[in-house]
């Protein structure tokens, strides 16, 4: 059976400034690479995100607040914030995006890639910012006279600050709807009124984001469909944790 989303095979690594909380800790060693302070300065340049203590923001020469002036593309979060579910899930799937657009560049860049890449950020683009989702599927329309490296640079400076931007309830509500219509066909009518359902309890309060999610998954397996399998925002970066 097919699994309900394709993981994206790319090394990621964080970097921490402190000492974040162990059972945090725990958490992200299960799916990515954490770098301690003693080691950050010799591979400052190959993290994909930066923890920092709410008390310690500089540790060996490193300050957070000037690598972020630096380097504005990098996901940089306190462990304290971290603690929140929502916000550590929202962290994660940054470090990713930063993560497979390295891998991007060393695999090669080209036009191809970069709209394939587009593709499946879409509806992770969409929670976060439909302006931004519409502007960057319009720019990427119009790029094919420009030059391909300079144009990839404000994309993604663009990507990730649009993926800054947490989802509100509502903007998950549009996504979790648009990606229940490529199951109409396939759901018998009590299928269609669970998850539409589901998708009124959580945009009520009454639910959490994980039940619709969830029933999208299932459905995704039970219909398989390539497309979906590759969107960001179906990744369970916490399922297994």
């Amino acid at each position: 059976m097919s699994e309900t989303v394709v993981p994206e095979s790319v090394a990621v690594k964080v970097g921490i400034i402190g000492l974040p909380d162990a059972s945090l800790c725990k958490i992200l060693e299960k799916q990515l690479e954490l770098v301690p302070q003693l080691q950050l300065q010799a591979c400052l340049s190959a993290i994909n995100g930066l923890i920092v203590s709410p008390d310690n923001h500089t540790s060996d020469g490193i300050d957070a607040t000037t690598l972020a002036l630096a380097r504005p593309d990098l996901p940089i979060e306190t462990a304290g914030a971290l603690a929140d579910p929502a916000q550590l899930v929202h962290f994660l799937m940054r470090v990713h995006a930063h993560a497979a657009w390295q891998a991007l560049h060393a695999a090669g860049l080209s036009r191809s890639a970069l709209v394939d890449f587009h593709s499946r950020y879409k509806y992770q683009l969409m929670a976060c910012s439909p302006r931004a989702y519409r502007a960057l599927g319009r720019q990427l329309g119009q790029s094919a006279d420009q030059p391909l490296q300079p144009f990839a640079n404000d994309y993604f400076h663009a990507l990730m600050e649009a993926l800054r931007t947490p989802p509100t309830p509502g903007l998950h509500c549009n996504v979790l709807m648009h990606l229940s219509g490529y199951f109409t066909r396939q759901l018998d009518g009590t299928q269609r009124q669970r998850l539409a359902r589901s998708i009124l309890a959580y945009r009520h309060g009454a639910a959490s984001l994980t039940e619709p999610l969830g029933l999208l998954r299932q459905h995704l397996r039970e219909h398989p469909n390539p497309y979906l399998s590759r969107q960001v925002y179906l990744q369970p970066y916490l399922d297994d944790l």
